[in-house]
């Protein structure tokens, strides 16, 4: 059953473009960082958050994980992995099937672990504020305006032979030009 199917009797859809990011990232493993990202990206894009993936969360949803987790199956290593994930322990036979299906129900455990860290990475990010570039005159006007507060507080034994009224229309009119004003005599 491939994941087409899978999301389509769910409800849930997938991109395709999801798919194949997580296809990537299962078959690189834990080590390829940037693939998780690019899956929960693409995870994040089609509607999926952290809630939807956490089972004591309020708005979990069992048919959003599912289709995750038949996502990640379908690429997993071993032609026998998706049988033995699908397959309960009881009609197992053998007790090599039963250790195979405790590594790769491990490894899938991983996997999602992945996911759910890089989508909680991902809803912190949206939710800072961005940090704001200043451009080279408004850190010097602020740089300007800080030398002004200190020759404001009129500190005379720390500034010695600087005149201070003089120095502040210096700073002022330096200012003024930073900020494109032109200086009056």
């Amino acid at each position: 059953m491939n994941v087409k199917q899978v999301t389509a009797k769910q409800g849930f859809e997938l991109a395709e473009e999801t798919i194949k990011a997580l296809g990537l990232a299962t078959k690189a493993g834990e080590t390829s960082i940037d693939a998780w990202k690019r899956a929960a990206d693409g995870l994040y894009a089609d509607g999926v958050r952290l809630d939807m993936l956490v089972d004591t969360a309020s708005s979990f949803d069992a048919a959003v994980q599912k289709t995750v987790q038949d996502a990640i199956i379908s690429n997993m290593r071993g032609e026998r992995t998706a049988f033995l994930l699908n397959t309960e322990s009881k009609y197992l036979t053998s007790g090599d099937d039963k250790d195979l299906k405790k590594l790769a129900a491990n490894r899938l455990k991983e996997h999602m672990r992945a996911i759910r860290k890089y989508l909680k990475s991902h809803e912190e990010s949206e939710t800072r504020q961005p940090v704001a570039r200043l451009t080279l005159s408004e850190s010097v006007g602020r740089l300007l305006q800080e030398a002004m507060d200190i020759l404001s507080k009129d500190q005379p034994a720390k500034l010695c032979d600087l005149k201070i009224a003089d120095s502040i229309v210096a700073i002022r009119a330096c200012k003024a030009q930073i900020a494109g004003f032109k200086v009056m005599p």
